[in-house]
């Protein structure tokens, strides 16, 4: 199996309306739409129920041109709910050991039904030693789960978390996607890693604790999209979730000089604070004259992880690229 076909290899031995911000149109054929969805958490009796509600809510989207979609992070907790108001969330969590397991059959199913790529969020499962990981996954139009990720972050709203150790970007149709959970969008060396394996389109499931202001968020996802000249999404949840108010936003991004007043944002006017999801076409062959024409791959200073992050995928020059260099 070769590496790009594996994707991001799991760690198997642990474990509304739209606010379509019109864009300017694009004349290019290789443009995929793609949605940012900012939610808060539900509660479903079981998995066949959120599957449903999900597949509802990505047919609509579907229907405006969607083709990839992300929920927020550590959405999958709806099915973790309700929860006890005395009961430490982190005890409800690992009470509910099967939640990945119910997340892929989620994801799969909402992708296949409403016909779409489909980010379903995160959730947190017990990994090694009891320690909770943060989980989220790619899943394509058929129901095939095409890759998924360990957050690799600590994250200081979630005590005991313990963190992934593979980076790796995911094979789609339209390019490698890197997935970022958590902390790994505030953290550019992660960005850095899937950039320098072929990812042009980055996606962030969060769930970042109150407050969360615009500037503290630009310092996450914005400027790592500015500075590895890829697409960036970011979807975000909102209420009270994991012991902590959330106060995500939906946002999507782009180098500068793509962008209305070389904002940085392809939807406008900029982030998403309302209940639904933000939407805007990607021009990935825009994106790669942009590259072509402004090259900054150069200055990510590939030999830096080449050197100290062979675990990552960044193997040093001349050595074999194999699926064992990202083994978890």
């Amino acid at each position: 199996m070769s590496r790009s076909t594996k994707c991001a290899k799991i760690e198997q031995s642990r474990f509304a309306p739209i606010a379509n911000r019109g864009e300017e149109a694009s004349t290019s054929a290789n443009v995929v739409r793609a949605a940012a969805l900012r939610l808060g958490l539900d509660t479903f009796a079981d998995e066949t129920a959120m599957a449903r509600a999900m597949a509802g809510r990505l047919q609509a989207l579907v229907q405006e041109g969607v083709r990839l979609a992300v929920y927020p992070g550590l959405y999958g907790l709806s099915l973790a709910g309700p929860w006890p108001p005395d009961m430490p969330w982190q005890q409800i969590v690992r009470g509910h050991r099967h939640l990945v397991e119910a997340m892929r059959m989620v994801g799969s199913r909402a992708a296949r039904t409403a016909r779409v790529y489909l980010v379903p969020g995160s959730v947190l499962l017990p990994g090694a030693e009891g320690r909770l990981v943060e989980w989220t996954a790619l899943f394509g139009p058929d129901g095939t789960l095409l890759g998924e990720q360990i957050a690799t972050q600590p994250d200081p709203t979630l005590a005991d978390k313990g963190l992934g150790r593979t980076i790796a970007p995911i094979d789609t149709p339209f390019g490698p996607v890197g997935l970022l959970a958590g902390a790994d969008a505030d953290v550019p060396d992660v960005a850095r890693i899937l950039t320098l394996q072929g990812a042009r389109l980055l996606v962030a499931v969060r769930a970042p604790a109150a407050p969360y202001a615009s500037m503290r968020a630009m310092a996450g996802m914005w400027q790592v999209v500015q500075q590895t000249q890829t697409f960036g999404l970011e979807s975000g949840l909102v209420g009270m979730a994991a012991g902590a108010v959330r106060d995500g936003k939906a946002g999507i991004f782009a180098p500068g000089e793509m962008t209305p007043g070389d904002s940085g944002f392809l939807a406008r006017p900029g982030y998403f604070v309302g209940h639904g999801a933000v939407t805007a076409a990607l021009d990935l062959d825009a994106l790669e004259a942009v590259r072509a024409r402004r090259p900054l791959a150069r200055h990510l200073n590939a030999a830096l992880y080449r050197r100290n992050a062979p675990a990552f995928g960044v193997a040093p020059a001349g050595a074999a690229r194999t699926e064992d260099a990202s083994d978890v």
